[in-house]
């Protein structure tokens, strides 16, 4: 594989990132409302009622009203998933408060999912159920995914794709608590097998150069889990599930800014999950199927959130995430996860 350091997408806590991790966000993005893309969720690591804190680390989007998509490598650590709450429909982040929140109940992701880089995070598709179903979201809110056909019109060169999340503005660094959306493009295979010995099951893309932030369009850390979005000529379908990006989101030295997993490839599973025909690798009541094993508790980075809602940070709190903070040395999900404290 090229020497390329990769970065996951994930919304949690800043760790030293190695050659064999990944994190990305959205630069160069303007503000998204829900009202255009009311089947997005995010995913929270929430310890409010015994720690008084919650901080946001994958996105994704709404299949049914007790089922969410994100990316299998958002899963792959139980400790966060014990304690995960699906936030729906959440503009801001600052709403956490009034926004409809429910407990995630399992975890469903395929046998033949790869974590790593070395593997290129295959097959990183992952389904929570929700430990109940979610109220005031109509079906017609449900994400719209690809049919049979898609790709001969969305793997072309030319073709325009939006990309939503509450990721990162640019490397490790945050200056929006609003959702956002970028436009990208499509980019060839070729060009993409290039960047990362990437193969098929993703889709590459690239963003436009920005002259002020002297970064391209682009995914970031925090994006992980949510997704890439092609206008069929009538209505959004969502192609891609943020996966994997290079470590400084948007460089402009690279072909390739995003990399996703192909949805159309899982449809089939996606629906077989969803009538309740396949086994889940984890549940909060403690059944497993041989999925990860559980972690000690998460290492977070504490910003204090300024919203009213909010609060100030506690001298317990903080002592609380510090003691996490040297628990979590050989933790193994990468990124950035923004901790609030109530």
């Amino acid at each position: 594989m090229r020497n390329v350091l990769l970065l996951m997408l994930v919304f949690s806590a800043q760790y030293a990132v190695s050659a064999e991790q990944v994190s990305p966000a959205i630069v160069n993005g303007n503000n998204a409302y829900i009202s255009s893309y009311p089947y997005m969720a995010s995913l929270y690591y929430d310890r409010r009622e015994d720690y008084g804190y919650y901080g946001n680390y994958c996105g994704a989007t709404i299949l049914d009203a007790k089922h969410v998509m994100t990316a299998a490598h958002c899963v792959q650590d139980n400790y966060y998933n014990k304690y995960t709450t699906v936030v729906l429909q959440l503009e801001r982040e600052g709403d956490f408060n009034s926004a409809q929140k429910i407990p995630a109940k399992s975890f469903y992701y395929r046998d033949d999912y790869r974590d790593g880089s070395y593997y290129l995070w295959e097959n990183d598709i992952a389904i929570i159920e929700l430990e109940y179903a979610m109220e005031g979201v109509p079906s017609s809110q449900f994400v719209p995914l690809p049919v049979s056909g898609d790709d001969t019109n969305y793997r072309v060169n030319g073709a325009k794709f939006q990309a939503v999340g509450h990721g990162n503005t640019k490397s490790n660094y945050d200056s929006s608590d609003h959702l956002l959306q970028v436009a990208l493009d499509y980019v060839d295979q070729v060009t993409c097998t290039a960047f990362a010995s990437v193969k098929g099951g993703h889709i590459c893309t690239k963003g436009d150069y920005n002259s002020t932030s002297g970064l391209h369009g682009a995914i970031c850390q925090g994006d992980s889990g949510g997704p890439l979005l092609w206008f069929d000529g009538s209505k959004y379908r969502q192609i891609g599930i943020a996966s994997f990006g290079p470590s400084v989101c948007g460089n402009p030295s690279v072909s390739v800014h995003g990399v996703f997993t192909e949805v159309l490839d899982y449809v089939p599973w996606i629906n077989s999950v969803l009538a309740g025909n396949e086994t889940p690798k984890y549940s909060v009541d403690g059944s497993t199927t041989g999925g990860v094993v559980p972690k000690s508790e998460p290492e977070a980075e504490a910003t204090s959130d300024t919203s009213s809602e909010a609060g100030g940070v506690s001298l317990l709190a903080m002592m609380l995430l510090l003691i996490a903070a040297c628990w979590r040395q050989q933790a193994t999900l990468q990124g950035r996860q923004k901790i609030f404290v109530r």
